[in-house]
């Protein structure tokens, strides 16, 4: 969608009075940052694949004896994910402004209008903020990227697919990037991911937060001590925060920290990301990866073409996980639904 005029217009009035007007004057839309991103550690990167791989090894010990035993065999599991590519394609006519209260950012005496104030603000304050806000709401948890073009397209959940009639034609945001919720279903089909099962998410606060400790409890110790969050929604995290302060706070102990789990160093974390989801997820801290590759610059193209400006730019990256096996989620929603389908792709 385009800068609209009109609408500035209407509010300013089509004319341009100088009164000390600054870019932070303007009214702009609230975006959310992109929470999800800062929990994953930033790898520099130079191909198109991400590629990880698990060792492991079984029991080596045994009691002394003179013979040579061998004992114990290693394994090795790759694995390997896509970056996301995004990017951002805008035309905009900056002359559009200049009878408008935004004149102030409109700079007439410069020809080239891609170094008109106006083409910065767009890019700082927009482009820039949109994208962050995308990230969060619609890639990062939900993503579901684009696997190709077909003259009747499919959008497949059994075979993971999602075709598109024609590359000529704008895509959702949500086709950049393959999201958290998507490559853990595929790890669990794969057999690779950990489920543990919590049933129906109670929608009794102080019976979800017992689901929640009980949950946490049967992940293996080893393993459970390195957890730092469990992840979960907002509207899941603030039922917890509910449950916590009814079951814990009746009595005269009080808990201050209602994000924590009882019995393990573990806190919930919401991902504003996951809105409407029943799943939550867990994995180490260190297991949480975001590969962005080294030709991310962040930069725009700006061109011109007669009195309008194109502004590009593209990147790659995506937020995936070293060791599947890491992994820990609950039975819901480990697979896409026709009704996914309809409501998000």
């Amino acid at each position: 969608m385009g800068l609209d005029i009109a609408q500035i217009v209407a509010e300013f009035e089509a004319r341009y009075q100088n009164q000390g007007q600054t870019a932070q004057d303007i009214r702009r839309q609230l975006f959310e940052p992109s929470v999800t991103e800062s929990f994953f550690r930033t790898i520099p990167w130079n191909q198109d694949y991400y590629r990880s791989s698990f060792a492991d090894i079984d029991e080596v010990t045994q009691a002394f004896s003179v013979p040579f035993v061998a004992k114990s065999t290693s394994s090795f599991k790759g694995h390997e994910q896509k970056l996301g590519e995004f990017k951002i394609d805008v035309l905009r006519t900056p002359d559009k402004l200049r009878h408008s209260w935004l004149g102030f950012l409109v700079s007439i005496a410069e020809k080239d209008r891609s170094k008109w104030p106006i083409i910065r603000w767009i890019i700082q304050q927009q482009l820039i903020p949109k994208a962050q806000q995308e990230m969060e709401l619609e890639q990062s948890y939900w993503g579901w990227e684009v696997t190709g073009y077909a003259a009747l397209p499919t959008v497949d959940g059994a075979t993971f697919t999602r075709e598109f009639a024609s590359d000529d034609v704008a895509t959702p945001a949500n086709a950049a990037m393959d999201g958290i919720r998507k490559q853990i279903i595929k790890m669990v089909g794969d057999g690779r991911t950990n489920v543990i099962n919590t049933g129906a998410l109670s929608t009794d606060p102080v019976a979800f937060v017992g689901q929640i400790e009980a949950w946490i409890l049967d992940i293996p110790r080893a393993h459970r001590s390195q957890m730092d969050y469990v992840f979960m929604s907002e509207d899941l995290k603030n039922r917890y925060i509910d449950g916590r302060r009814a079951r814990y706070n009746a009595q005269y102990a009080q808990m201050s920290d209602l994000l924590a789990i009882e019995k393990v160093m573990t806190k919930v974390q919401a991902l504003p990301g996951m809105d409407t989801s029943n799943k939550i997820w867990t994995t180490m801290p260190m297991n949480r990866v975001k590969p962005t590759h080294v030709d991310n610059t962040g930069r725009f193209d700006l061109q011109k073409f007669d009195r309008t400006v194109k502004l590009l730019t593209d990147w790659k990256k995506v937020l995936t996980f070293d060791v599947p096996e890491f992994i820990y989620t609950n039975d819901q929603e480990n697979a896409i639904t026709a009704a996914d389908i309809t409501a998000r792709y």
